[in-house]
């Protein structure tokens, strides 16, 4: 069987796209997949308070842009999330969680909305400015490992990326207690605004990116606790990072090759085989070499062996201005072995026994 990073574009979209069909349903609510560690997990599970208000807060987003047909789920969570508050702070409320759980449950981490913006892709000219520098950031990051373009997104893509990232109900995984929410390629990053800035930057970046692999398309969303990602080494060979939302008081630090090599060691951040965010840990931390900041929709480039954190000193109040992180990683595995040569999600229609699950900490491992 083929490995799902090695086929073509458009085989890689047929594939993102029933994987996304089977998990994120909303017919499947109780559905078990068997995770690509081999584990088998419910796949609507994941439930933490910061989780339940990042998605009441994007619901209620939507319906403000007049989306009126999400009121009903919308307001099933605002109960829940009022609930839940409740019960944190010591409420006998526990049943009443329980209860309200149920009713939100089949609309938990689905797939609820997903703006269509096939027309909208065709009609923007350019994602990606030609006369940007491109030769010159491609230089940087072969011989300083890191470079910047500023105005790397024409205003009429930068609008187009920000409404795909806003009204996408994709945010699957929760880190830090709920203070990020996560989306990958299979998450529902697979559209065609996706695919269209890798294409582009792979076109306007031919020497650094022409040859190598799309591996993954990542993105982390802060709430107002969250100050930012920790230091942590990404798989694949180059990163590129695009930068939305209130970050006039943020920053990108990366660290030099020889601290970062010492740091990462074999270890990267990506997808399977590669760790998670949270199972990167390390007593301490690298030297930070570089300290890069831009405003919203600039382009940050750097080689994946250099160790990387990201800071957000803001606390943002607005949904719409949170910070916003969007990485296209490219590049093979790092280390990928047997483990992954042959792997295609399968899937079982079991129900799961939810029990008392509802306040559980995340267990929706990706």
């Amino acid at each position: 069987m083929l490995e799902p990073r090695r086929v073509s574009p458009e085989m890689r979209y047929k594939q993102q796209e029933w994987v996304f069909e089977q998990r994120r349903s909303l017919g499947n609510a109780s559905r078990l997949i068997a995770s690509m560690e081999g584990s088998m997990v419910t796949d609507n599970t994941g439930f933490s308070f910061g989780k339940l208000a990042h998605d009441t807060e994007q619901l209620e987003y939507i319906i403000s842009i007049g989306r009126e047909e999400l009121h009903e789920a919308a307001s099933g969570f605002r109960s829940l999330l009022e609930l839940f508050a409740q019960l944190q702070k010591g409420a006998p409320v526990r049943e009443e969680v329980a209860a309200q759980f149920a009713k939100v449950r089949p609309f938990f981490n689905r797939a609820l909305h997903l703006p269509d913006l096939d027309q909208s892709v065709g009609e923007v000219t350019e994602f990606l400015p030609a006369a940007a520098d491109w030769e010159g950031a491609s230089l940087d990051v072969r011989t300083r490992g890191v470079a910047i373009i500023r105005g790397a997104l024409t205003a009429s893509a930068q609008k187009l990326v920000r409404r795909w990232l806003l009204e996408s109900t994709v945010w699957y995984q929760s880190l830090q207690n709920g203070d990020i929410q996560k989306s990958q390629l299979r998450d529902g990053l697979h559209g065609p605004v996706g695919f269209r800035l890798v294409h582009e930057i792979q076109a306007r970046l031919p020497n650094l990116l022409g040859k190598l692999p799309l591996l993954d398309i990542t993105s982390y969303r802060h709430g107002q606790q969250s100050s930012g990602l920790p230091w942590h080494c990404l798989d694949g060979i180059v990163v590129a990072m695009f930068w939305f939302g209130s970050i006039s008081d943020s920053a990108l630090e990366v660290s030099g090759r020889n601290s970062s090599m010492s740091f990462c060691s074999s270890n990267r951040v990506g997808p399977a085989p590669a760790l998670q965010l949270e199972g990167f840990t390390r007593e301490q931390a690298p030297t930070p070499a570089r300290s890069l900041a831009c405003p919203e929709g600039c382009l940050l480039l750097w080689q994946a062996a250099h160790a990387i954190r990201t800071i957000h000193r803001a606390k943002v109040d607005t949904f719409a201005s949170r910070p916003v992180e969007l990485l296209l990683l490219f590049g093979n595995y790092v280390d990928a072995g047997a483990k992954a040569a042959g792997f295609m999600p399968s899937f079982e229609g079991k129900a799961d026994s939810w029990g008392e699950h509802y306040y559980a900490r995340d267990h929706d491992h990706r």
